[in-house]
């Protein structure tokens, strides 16, 4: 998700430095590479005078913290149109190209699966990706769940979608897809679920508070970016800085759905103490999950996190035909 982020401090500017940016009112700002040769000269011209003053490390963290602030959005969102590892293929939906026009003239592309055997209404799905996160892959992880209607959007810039991906964007994009879903000839609209992973989970907790979703998964969530990110610039007004913030620990005190929660076992970017945090302020009643033997970013593909997610929403066998590979974590109540 962010953790290249938490790794900030080692990278250097890459091919993306190149890109332009949308400023304020959708004005075009200058690519980093085009001032920096006139900053770098600058510098170099004044560092011995910086020096022989003793002023170097004030100036030094000053530049770090300009640089974090230009440089910020690019490792909060990674947009990807690679394929992520695919689940066998299904042959309970059909499967339909979508695109959806939301705010700003922007539209979403991906997919809308339709059990093959439906009913009247059905029950649906709608999910939410991760920071680097394609979702194609969801095209065959449809088998698990056969009788949901399954929403699989790319956020804006992500797959074939347009658009520039921010915060606000994600919310606005989030609400609109639930609003869409809810209107379609056969899906039940009480029986909608939200599935969020990683950077995802933010945007299912937002929309989570702002309608009327039946449940709730999160799979390895945060309380916020802000607090995940403070971990490692614990020494630079983060607040101030950060502009995406996606405070899921906000929203969660509004959020009344029961709420599942799947935590890798080995997770180095979200600690498990940023997911409990965020499950303490939840309205609603929460069950927690640990996947054994998984880690951040292989958790959402591996069956029996499918499994565990499947069984939640009603698919009584879906644990059954898996061997024993999670664990319920202590002090929980379970929500079905």
């Amino acid at each position: 998700m962010f953790d290249r982020l938490l790794k900030f401090v080692s990278v250097r500017p890459g091919p993306e430095s190149q890109m332009h940016e949308l400023g304020p009112k959708g004005v075009r700002l200058p690519a980093w590479s085009t001032f920096a040769p006139a900053v770098k000269s600058a510098v170099m011209r004044a560092a011995p005078a910086i020096v022989a003053k003793g002023k170097w490390p004030f100036f030094a963290y000053a530049g770090f913290l300009a640089t974090l602030a230009l440089t910020q959005k690019r490792f909060v969102f990674n947009p990807s149109n690679a394929d992520c590892p695919m689940v066998p293929a299904t042959d309970t939906h059909e499967i339909l190209e979508l695109k959806l026009p939301v705010q700003g003239g922007s539209t979403l592309k991906g997919w809308l699966l339709r059990p093959e055997k439906p009913n009247l209404v059905n029950p649906a799905i709608i999910y939410y990706g991760g920071r680097s996160e394609e979702v194609s892959w969801l095209k065959g992880a449809a088998r698990w769940f056969p009788a949901h209607v399954i929403l699989a959007l790319n956020y804006r810039g992500y797959g074939e979608s347009d658009g520039d991906p921010t915060e606000k964007a994600f919310f606005m994009d989030g609400l609109d897809q639930f609003d869409w879903m809810t209107r379609q000839a056969g899906v039940d609209p009480k029986a909608v679920t939200l599935i969020g992973r990683s950077l995802g989970t933010g945007v299912a907790s937002y929309v989570a508070a702002h309608r009327p979703a039946e449940k709730v998964v999160l799979i390895t969530p945060y309380d916020s970016i802000l607090a995940v990110a403070r971990r490692r610039f614990w020494f630079t007004p983060l607040s101030l800085i950060l502009r995406h913030k996606f405070d899921s620990i906000a929203y969660a005190k509004r959020a009344a759905q029961p709420c599942l929660a799947v935590l890798a076992e080995h997770d180095d970017v979200v600690p498990a103490t940023h997911t409990h945090k965020l499950l303490e302020a939840w309205r609603g009643d929460t069950k927690v999950v640990s996947i054994l033997g998984s880690d951040h970013y292989d958790i959402p593909y591996l069956p029996t996190t499918l499994a565990v997610v499947a069984e939640w929403l009603g698919y009584a066998a879906a644990i059954t035909k898996l061997p024993v590979t999670y664990s319920a974590m202590p002090n929980q109540v379970p929500t079905s």
